[in-house]
């Protein structure tokens, strides 16, 4: 990072703060350095309730977001490795990374995206590089689908800062670790659901994380093999249906993901 770079930091976090001084306890968790800073304005990022609105955070937060996209190398999903089944293919690392038409994070019944400041999870990771604007997305999805906002409930939305174009918000249901059958239920329709919906919005290319295996509680074989059986039900019924690549970031997950598209 740069000295100017660093000015950017320190506005940012100064209108957070200004806005929000209850969120001050953060600064004693960070060094004063650039990157403690960085860590600093995520945290805080993590935390801003929705709405939002302060058109100076956000035109700093496009040149901090927009910046960092470019300093990473993307990964373009044409040259990803195929498969012996047609449009099904995988990637292990970092989803933000991904050029491709849609992304899908997974959601609890909050649906706001995770409250942890800096968490090392899907939604925060996703969050933090779109920026807040996806939060207050969320938060207009949710206002205006109320009733609607059960397990297996999808909504589409800009990726704003992402590499990705668009994201398909799921709300999974909730196993604690012993599933039963209505939870492998509700898993299924949260799959065929994000399907149809970027078949309807003609997305060409949907990079899909294995859905459930995280706070979720799904057993992660299981949870996967309903993942791969429903899309593969879904391509073979659709055949202008999305290349369906699935993301992974630990090697248990690569491994078991592996085993069933054979790459």
């Amino acid at each position: 990072m740069t000295f100017y770079d660093e000015s950017l930091l320190n506005e940012m976090i100064s209108i957070l703060l200004s806005l929000y001084p209850n969120f001050s306890f953060l600064n004693r968790l960070y060094p004063q350095t650039i990157k403690g800073k960085r860590a600093l304005l995520r945290g805080l990022m993590n935390l801003v309730p929705a709405p939002f609105s302060h058109q100076r955070f956000f035109d700093l937060e496009n040149i901090l977001l927009e910046s960092e996209k470019e300093e990473k190398e993307a990964v373009n999903s044409m040259f990803l490795p195929a498969s012996a089944y047609d449009k099904i293919t995988q990637f292990k690392g970092d989803i933000c990374l991904l050029e491709v038409d849609a992304i899908v994070c997974s959601h609890s019944e909050e649906f706001l995206g995770c409250f942890v400041p800096d968490h090392f999870c899907l939604e925060n990771n996703i969050h933090s590089a779109a920026g807040i604007e996806l939060r207050n997305d969320c938060y207009f999805i949710k206002q205006s689908n109320k009733k609607h906002m059960v397990p297996g409930f999808v909504a589409i939305s800009d990726g704003h800062h992402l590499r990705a174009k668009k994201v398909i918000h799921a709300l999974l249901p909730k196993a604690d670790k012993r599933p039963t059958n209505l939870d492998y239920h509700l898993l299924k329709v949260c799959y065929e659901n994000i399907l149809r919906c970027a078949y309807q919005e003609k997305i060409k290319t949907l990079a899909i994380p294995t859905l459930g295996t995280g706070s979720s509680g799904f057993p992660k074989k299981e949870a996967f093999s309903i993942a791969f059986d429903t899309v593969e039900d879904f391509l073979l019924e659709k055949k202008d249906a999305p290349i369906v690549i699935f993301v992974t970031y630990t090697s248990e997950d690569h491994n078991i993901v592996e085993e069933s598209i054979g790459i």
